[in-house]
């Protein structure tokens, strides 16, 4: 068995899917197993995290987890059907700077 099998028989998640997300977001690696890819998820979702009036929703494959900073909440899901591939969708508050810029 893989090192990324084993992390994910001690994830808790609703699925498979969901719980390759988690993996991702804890060890920063994907599940094809290309050293170049997975690297930037655990930072993206950090960041977002840290913005009070942010949101991040992150579907691969049939699972998705999603965080709302307004809510201070994350909730996932398992679905029947299968995206094939990976979707990240964030939305961040845009402030005026004192220029009015």
């Amino acid at each position: 068995r893989s090192g990324l099998t084993k992390i994910l028989d001690g994830i808790a998640g609703k699925g498979p899917d969901e719980r390759s997300i988690r993996a991702a977001l804890e060890v920063g690696a994907t599940s094809t197993g290309q050293k170049h890819r997975g690297k930037g998820l655990p930072q993206i979702w950090r960041e977002i995290r840290s913005e009070p009036e942010a949101q991040i929703s992150i579907y691969s494959n049939k699972g998705a987890l999603h965080w709302n900073g307004k809510r201070n909440s994350e909730q996932s899901n398992e679905f029947q059907d299968n995206i094939f591939g990976t979707v990240i969708s964030w939305t961040v508050p845009v402030y005026e700077n004192a220029d009015g810029e």
